[in-house]
């Protein structure tokens, strides 16, 4: 039998080893061709554009992608309207037309059906028709590829709720005309107390127009001297018409000690007529918890060094 305890055995288990980790990690580190099991996949993943009344818009831009490389997809293209009415941005699938921002009846698809054999590409041809009738402002749908096996539908309070295994893409269309711009900040939100950074800001913004537009701008920080010390950008952010949707940033500084004044400048409506706005609002901070571990590490020195002074005085006498 063989002496494991050896030096000589010890260095050869040691290269073995060594050897076995670099081919494990070059195995399982090295680069493969990834494809999903059954996602489709549909781009553009959205489309913005502007509709005449009584015009006529098409795209072909809409492909349809099966990543699988074994199965074959069987999807069903459909038209539904959206909005949004909540401060987050989520989109609500409608089931029943919205009376004023509905696009999906100005829209046909064809094909409606398509079948997807592993890997292919599928063009599908969008069209919009608006009628003469068609009121200025933001119109919105969403073009869902359904890959139910079902046609079953499943309604809570009005909204269409899909099952996993679709993909979507919203439609943002403004028809000129008359259009309202208008808008409100509603409110900056108060800072709690900060121990240290970051400070993240919220701002509450009403679109109060007949359009979707993307306010943005810029969060200023001041000191107690109100020397400028930090800013925060707002990126450009979609609101929907007659709608709140809340702004964030992020002031990325990390020690903060007394008083500082934040104020927010936002810019919001037709682009080249822009209004801005302005909030402020003010906030305490102080590193409590790095001044409390470094006041009781100072208080233990000071403690052990009166202690030890006094031991060794005990020991002189």
């Amino acid at each position: 039998m063989y002496n494991l305890n050896t030096p000589k055995m010890k260095n050869i288990l040691i290269i073995l080893s060594t050897i076995l980790i670099a081919f494990a990690i070059f195995f399982y580190a090295s680069p493969k061709e990834l494809y999903a099991g059954s996602a489709i996949q549909l781009t553009p993943t959205s489309l913005e554009f502007e509709l005449e009344s009584g015009g006529t818009f098409m795209s072909q831009d809409f492909n349809l992608f099966n990543p699988s490389k074994e199965e074959t997809q069987e999807v069903t293209v459909k038209v539904s309207d959206f909005f949004v009415d909540d401060e987050t941005g989520s989109y609500r699938i409608l089931k029943e037309l919205h009376p004023r921002y509905s696009l999906s009846e100005w829209v046909s698809v064809e094909p409606k059906k398509v079948t997807l054999e592993p890997l292919e590409v599928q063009n599908l041809t969008v069209t919009f028709t608006s009628p003469q009738s068609a009121e200025p402002g933001g119109h919105y749908a969403m073009l869902i590829i359904d890959s139910r096996e079902s046609d079953s539908e499943q309604e809570v309070e009005g909204v269409l709720v899909q099952p996993v295994g679709g993909v979507a893409a919203p439609l943002f269309a403004t028809v000129p005309g008359d259009i309202s711009w208008e808008g409100r900040l509603l409110e900056f939100l108060p800072v709690s107390f900060k121990n240290t950074g970051p400070v993240e800001f919220k701002l509450r913004f009403q679109n109060q127009g007949t359009v979707h537009y993307r306010p943005s701008g810029k969060v200023e920080v001041f000191d107690f001297l109100n020397n400028k010390v930090g800013e925060a950008k707002i990126r450009p952010t979609r609101v929907f018409p007659q709608s709140i949707r809340r702004l964030e940033t992020t002031w990325d500084r990390y020690l903060l000690i007394g008083k500082y004044r934040a104020k927010a400048t936002l810019t919001y409506g037709e682009p080249g007529s822009e209004e801005t706005e302005t909030a402020k609002i003010t906030f305490w901070a102080f590193p409590y918890k790095p001044a409390a571990v470094i006041l009781i590490t100072i208080i233990i020195v000071i403690l052990v060094t009166k202690l030890k002074k006094q031991t060794e005085e005990e020991a002189s006498s």
